[in-house]
């Protein structure tokens, strides 16, 4: 199964006109990998993720794969109330669950072929907090707890890594996704693209731990890396996404640059 991954993406009216605004290339470039699932990695739509920008912008370019797209809420989906306009587009006007979650948790899982997907939502404030004992810390366990033999990744939008973001809120959560041997944890929100060896919660290169992956590379803007974390392997400054080939027991990874002769990043690796 090809999988598309990619956040921080589409402009939206108020977006200053400085900046490079490429969520159409980025889009056309989805396209032309012919996938069967799309991950959006949060701040889909800037600035405020209005439902009208959603319909202006975001719809005629990356919304041709809305029904293939597993959502994943970002900061500048709660910069409207309760993040009004993402659940409104993706799971329909005043609707309460869909294929964006529950309003009032954003988080939820998915099926896609042998591989299951869990969709977290690391605006904590926003449901009831990601600590240890909060109700998503809580949901996340049970939920892992009772997944059959798979392969898994973990999606959300703050990374718990990145060589100029580390979120700490979150690290309850990657404790939960370490202690059950999820294989991939994918994040957005810093504009460039990043892999990591495995590793624990708090940072230990361990080969038991996820391998992550930042992909804030959607069309906003691209920012290049000042220094380098403790096991990061790759950094790369430019527009562009990841692409995922899921099997039942393995993957590939590729970073495609939307700039034909930009550097990309591929590799392969089992399950655990």
């Amino acid at each position: 199964m090809i999988v598309v991954a990619v956040g921080d993406m589409v402009c939206g009216t108020t977006t200053p006109t400085s900046y490079a605004c490429q969520h159409a290339a980025t889009a056309r470039l989805a396209t032309s990998l012919a996938p069967e699932a799309v991950i959006v990695l949060g701040d889909v739509q800037y600035e405020a993720a209005t439902l009208a920008d959603f319909s202006t912008f975001y719809e005629p370019t990356w919304g041709v794969h809305k029904r293939i797209t597993l959502p994943v809420a970002g900061n500048h989906e709660y910069d409207s109330p309760r993040a009004v306009g993402y659940f409104d587009y993706f799971n329909g006007v005043q609707v309460d669950s869909g294929p964006a979650g529950h309003r009032d948790r954003g988080y939820y899982t998915a099926a896609l072929g042998d591989w299951r997907v869990i969709t977290l939502n690391s605006n904590c404030w926003a449901v009831g907090g990601c600590q240890a004992g909060s109700p998503q810390e809580q949901w996340l366990r049970a939920t892992l707890a009772a997944l059959p033999e798979a392969c898994v990744m973990a999606v959300m939008h703050h990374p718990r890594f990145s060589s100029t973001f580390n979120d700490t809120t979150v690290a309850a959560l990657w404790q939960a996704l370490f202690d059950h041997g999820v294989d991939l944890v994918l994040a957005g929100h810093v504009h460039a693209y990043e892999r990591f060896a495995p590793q624990t919660a708090s940072g230990a290169h361990d080969v038991r731990g996820p391998r992550s992956f930042v992909v804030g590379t959607g069309g906003k803007e691209a920012h290049g890396y000042g220094r380098t974390a403790p096991n990061s392997e790759r950094q790369i400054g430019a527009f562009g996404v990841l692409k995922l080939v899921l099997r039942e027991s393995s993957y590939d990874w590729a970073f495609v640059p939307v700039l034909p002769g930009t550097q990309g990043d591929a590799g392969s690796a089992s399950c655990r």
